[in-house]
């Protein structure tokens, strides 16, 4: 009996490790706001691209976006300090001392696309406010941004088999919402 329970779980060890190919991935910012991701598969494996439409990239993405000045993400974030707080207000991190801070809600995958094999992509909607400071800490969410994920893969000659594929990742939009939201917290 032990054996068996043994031999089982050895077996479903190796199934799973072989359904998932073991791949490589490199990010690199290509201009302000915009990234590509090559993806390399282990050699001779066929994989689907739909598989890498998976957001991993999203948030080191938002925070490439953010970190450079002349992106819309980023002025966006100072034009909400702006509207919200004191700019000589003391800071700590994105916290901005008895103000509050912009947030970003997670992101909601709002649409998926599949091209067969070769292609596939999908876009990430973030709703962006900002976190008031003192009781209750409301939070206002007064935009929309959107990002995308687009993938597309590479044929290996020698077996015919995608076994490379690159990941364009974009800013798509930033929409100013109607009206305003109010999210209270939950308690």
């Amino acid at each position: 009996m032990k054996t068996w329970i043994v031999l089982s779980i050895l077996g479903s060890f190796v199934f799973s490790s072989a359904a998932f190919a073991a791949e490589s991935r490199q990010f690199t910012k290509v201009d302000t706001e915009r990234a590509v991701v090559k993806i390399v598969t282990d050699e001779g494996q066929g994989i689907q691209a739909a598989v890498f439409v998976d957001g991993e990239e999203n948030e080191k993405f938002m925070k490439m976006l953010l970190d450079d000045s002349n992106t819309r993400l980023a002025s966006l974030r100072d034009e909400l300090e702006k509207e919200n707080c004191d700019p000589a207000a003391p800071r700590f991190d994105s916290w901005i001392e008895d103000c509050g801070s912009v947030e970003f809600t997670d992101p909601v995958q709002t649409s998926f696309a599949r091209g067969g094999w070769m292609s596939a992509g999908a876009q990430y909607t973030y709703f962006v406010g900002f976190r008031h400071a003192g009781t209750g800490h409301i939070f206002e969410a007064t935009y929309m941004v959107v990002i995308q994920e687009e993938v597309n893969a590479e044929m290996n000659q020698q077996n015919g088999t995608p076994s490379v594929l690159k990941k364009d990742l974009s800013l798509v939009r930033i929409v100013r919402m109607p009206g305003q939201i109010r999210i209270l917290p939950i308690r």
